[in-house]
């Protein structure tokens, strides 16, 4: 059983605060620092949101193509990279597509967790 608030609300909650009623109260020579801050609590806070579903996602995703099922997203991510070390991932080898594929969706996943308006942008 969880407890509530779970620790995205309470993220969320204490950026409310930090925003609303300490931010306006600091300096300029602190106020990069306070927004720095701010920045790495909304990081976490997205982070809290979208880390079970997502490690739950890419565990599946990775199970598709490794040659044994791994327990852990850690151990599935180590035999990942022992098999791109391995050449699984080089030009003209039939898992190829299937492994770039996986790195874009991981890289995309993961800057939508740090850097979410470089999205919006168009950039990525």
């Amino acid at each position: 059983m969880q407890q509530l608030p779970q620790g995205d609300a309470l993220l969320e909650c204490a950026q409310d605060l930090f925003r609303v009623h300490l931010l306006p109260t600091i300096g300029a020579d602190h106020k990069h620092a306070a927004l720095m801050i701010l920045n790495a609590m909304a990081i976490a806070s997205r982070q809290f949101k979208s880390v079970r579903r997502y490690e739950s996602e890419e565990l599946a995703e990775l199970q598709e193509f490794l040659p044994e099922k791994c327990k852990t997203l850690l151990a599935a991510n180590q035999d990942f990279a022992r098999i791109i070390r391995e050449g699984a991932g080089d030009p003209g080898q039939p898992q190829r597509e299937k492994i770039l594929s996986h790195l874009r969706h991981a890289g995309r996943q993961r800057l939508m967790e740090s850097n979410p308006k470089i999205l919006d942008s168009g950039d990525a």
